[in-house]
């Protein structure tokens, strides 16, 4: 199974941390165990940016990936626009259409009315 960098690098500074806190906790025997622990507190260091950098990098992927869906959904939205401002257009038609028709038969019942020639419905 292949491991990422960011497990990798956190594995190795799981055992170097573990190792500097066992260099820490015991006395002191070893003449170079200064110099050790610089050395490992420079390797745990460097593996923390390491790990840092591939957060970063991961990240950075994760916000390409977000903006990518905006530019996307972005594009979507104003083709729907364009799409719903011709279908406004079209039925701009019908609307006139139908006051026109409600118009005329409002003003065809007042005058049947106002002549007494309204009929009731069959």
């Amino acid at each position: 199974m292949c491991m990422s960098v960011f497990t990798y690098c956190f594995d190795i500074y799981d055992t170097l941390h573990v190792l500097l806190v066992k260099m820490t906790t015991k006395s002191v025997e070893n003449p170079h165990e200064e110099q050790q622990k610089t050395l490992l507190n420079r390797i745990v260091s460097n593996v923390v940016s390491i790990r840092d950098i591939d957060a970063v990098l991961y990240q950075t992927s994760f916000l390409n990936t977000i903006i990518s869906i905006k530019k996307k959904l972005n594009d979507v939205l104003e083709d729907m626009n364009c799409r719903i401002m011709e279908i406004n257009e079209y039925n701009r038609d019908i609307v006139v259409l139908s006051q026109f028709w409600a118009n005329y038969s409002r003003n065809a019942t007042f005058n049947l009315e106002s002549m007494h020639k309204l009929r009731d419905p069959m």
